[in-house]
């Protein structure tokens, strides 16, 4: 992890109060690069770590935004250098440090735990084996009252969990993609379901979406669940 962002997490995990990039610039030369305003080169380098504080915090925030959730950062000033923690700071704290569970272990609470809030029964949930998932780690039928029939009506969702850091590879998300198709055509789900049955395509990860990625999520209607939104749900950490 970033050790600017651990410090910044720090420094507001305790404190409502606004605080100027100046002064988190001056804290971090001083706390942890132990260099005070004497140094020869103190001038460049504190504007260097102002610098690097801003983008993180820039970045930190866009990535809110793109979950469409309240950014954890508001910057305000004339200069945009006063910074102040919002509600939603709890998440990106939480964020940072991911649960100790090994991706299987990972994966089959997180599939499950979201299954059951989404509405499905225990009866229609699945999660497949550690050993032979095909690229799918869980499903569920998600049922509702049929006005017209008898006949049972449902939504099938589908999910991946894919627990690391960094960057998604796009090949992950195309690879589910083709995954769920072979699934369906194949009746894994179930005789009657194939590629006319109404179903939600969900793909889990505590890594970051690239421009890429967001590109073929959006072509095939994949809905993107990051560890802020498992944070939010209180899902991150067992």
């Amino acid at each position: 992890m970033d050790y600017i962002l651990f410090f910044i997490i720090n420094r507001f995990k305790f404190t409502e109060k606004t605080i100027s990039i100046k002064l988190l610039a001056e804290a971090y030369l001083s706390e942890v690069m132990l260099l005070d305003d004497n140094c020869i080169d103190y001038c460049s380098k504190l504007r260097e770590i102002e610098n690097k504080i801003y983008t993180i915090i820039k970045k930190e925030n866009e990535k809110f935004s793109k979950d469409n959730l309240l950014e954890p950062f508001i910057i305000r000033g004339s200069s945009a250098d006063l910074v102040k923690k919002s509600e939603t700071f709890n998440i990106l704290q939480e964020s940072i440090n991911v649960s100790q569970e090994n991706c299987n272990e990972f994966a089959n609470r997180i599939g499950s735990e979201l299954l059951k809030r989404m509405g499905c029964n225990d009866d229609d949930i699945v999660i497949t084996p550690d050993s032979n998932d095909d690229g799918i780690d869980y499903w569920g039928k998600l049922k509702f009252n049929n006005v017209i029939s008898d006949k049972d009506s449902y939504v099938l969702i589908i999910g991946q969990v894919k627990k690391y850091s960094g960057s998604i590879p796009v090949e992950d998300l195309r690879e589910f993609v083709g995954a769920v198709y072979t699934a369906l055509e194949s009746g894994v789900f179930g005789e009657d379901i194939n590629r006319n049955t109404p179903y939600l395509l969900q793909f889990v990860t505590t890594g970051e979406l690239s421009k890429a990625g967001a590109k073929v999520a959006d072509v095939n209607k994949i809905n993107i669940i990051t560890k802020r939104h498992l944070s939010k749900m209180g899902l991150l950490n067992s």
